[in-house]
């Protein structure tokens, strides 16, 4: 008998113990599941940002060596220019969210409205950089002359949309720290599709456009870049979001709030 009730409290503080841990089990896996879903939108982001210019050079391939080479030599600086930015993206992202997450939206719009602002300034300062001094990349890469004229023409016109590219990552990121995974990747998929369409008829001269080669590409992504940052400008204006700005409200640079995002995006960005 007395066996018998050991064993009796024995399954009741098993049960007692089981009780205590399931809950934190569940939420454990719960964490999981909310880390998975939103961490795996950013990844595809980065993932579309990237595909644009492996497009371009599958495109371009039907041009021959000397363009895919010359796509290819653009494509690296372009990359660690965008990897740059992403001191900026990782330090909206991070800092929108701990805002939101404290139930703080004033501070979380000012963050929104530093990072859009800060987004159009380099963006605007790269375009006459990359565009002027496109020949002596291309040369410091080790084009040769038959790829040099290629690679500066490719570069120039990707340099015209890099405003809209910068301007694009800080306006995902925002979205992405108000917890809006969605918009940010649809509008990379409909800027991917919309590259695909342009390269098919700026290269090729379709539908009476004329065959711009590997230049046809480079305006091609250009346009994609527009419309992506297009459509994460309308949703932050316009749509239901949980930061939504306005055009009417301040837009001075606070330092205080740009040396806290880049002390978080830096670390990232190197």
């Amino acid at each position: 008998m007395e066996e018998k009730v050991i064993e009796d409290e024995e399954v009741i503080l098993e049960g007692e113990a089981f009780s205590t841990i399931l809950p934190e089990i569940l939420d454990k896996k719960h964490i999981r599941s909310k880390a998975f879903s939103l961490s795996l939108p950013a990844l595809l982001n980065m993932l579309l940002i990237s595909f644009v210019g492996m497009v371009d050079m599958i495109m371009v391939g039907r041009l021959g060596p000397a363009a895919i080479s010359a796509v290819g030599m653009v494509n690296q600086p372009i990359f660690l220019v965008i990897s740059v930015f992403i001191a900026l993206t990782v330090g909206t992202t991070a800092l929108v969210a701990r805002f939101i997450g404290a139930k703080d939206i004033s501070s979380a719009k000012n963050v929104a409205k530093q990072s859009i602002v800060v987004s159009i300034f380099f963006g605007v300062l790269l375009l006459p950089l990359l565009y002027i001094f496109a020949p002596q990349i291309e040369r410091a890469m080790g084009a040769e002359p038959q790829v040099l004229a290629l690679g500066v023409a490719y570069m120039r016109m990707v340099a015209l949309g890099m405003p809209f590219s910068v301007l694009a990552m800080g306006l995902g990121a925002i979205l992405r720290g108000s917890g809006d995974m969605k918009t940010p990747l649809i509008a990379d998929i409909i800027a991917n599709l919309s590259n695909i369409l342009g390269n098919y008829i700026l290269i090729f001269g379709k539908f009476g456009a004329p065959a711009l080669g590997v230049a046809g590409a480079g305006i091609a992504t250009s346009i994609a870049r527009f419309i992506a940052s297009i459509i994460l400008l309308y949703v932050l204006y316009r749509g239901k979001t949980v930061i939504k700005l306005s055009i009417k409200e301040s837009y001075g640079l606070n330092f205080g709030i740009l040396k806290r995002i880049f002390n978080i995006g830096i670390p990232s960005s190197l």
